[in-house]
């Protein structure tokens, strides 16, 4: 911005500085996320939970030949 002669700025200058007014605006936040399985049917929930092989707590080492059993 160009200062007059005496330090002060133009009238122009002081309103193109002011910020402009505050505007409300729309919501535009989301819902809180909830969990599905929380909320459902406790039948639906559990034919809905894969069902993992049990865990071999001494797997097998790689020796580097196939099992062909």
């Amino acid at each position: 911005m160009d200062k007059m002669k005496d330090g002060q700025y133009s009238k122009d200058e002081v309103e193109s500085l002011r910020k402009p007014k505050f505007r409300i605006v729309e919501d535009d936040s989301k819902p809180v996320l909830t969990d599905p399985l929380l909320r459902s049917n406790p039948i639906e929930t559990e034919q809905a939970v894969l069902w993992l092989p049990p865990f071999d707590p001494k797997p097998k080492r790689y020796s580097g030949e196939m099992d062909v059993s």
